[in-house]
């Protein structure tokens, strides 16, 4: 509980609300919002999806090196 009651839920489902958000990995409203927070909560909902960008993105940049040092040595 908040000493500041504007801080404090309203009601208990709005509490209950909250608690639905938080096991579900999406931003709660009792927490301050800022964008690490947003960022933190949207990776664990997409983890799957954001290693295989970070995995394309390495194979991406791997390939462009190579190329680009292959096109230096001829």
């Amino acid at each position: 509980m908040d000493k500041d009651r504007s801080r404090r839920y309203e009601t208990a489902s709005s509490f209950a609300l909250d608690i639905r958000r938080y096991l579900d990995n999406e931003p709660v409203a009792a927490v301050k919002p800022s964008s690490i927070y947003h960022f933190q909560k949207f990776a664990r909902r997409h983890q799957a999806a954001l290693a295989t960008a970070a995995c394309f993105a390495l194979l991406l940049t791997v390939g462009v090196c190579v190329c680009h040092r292959q096109g230096h040595h001829e």
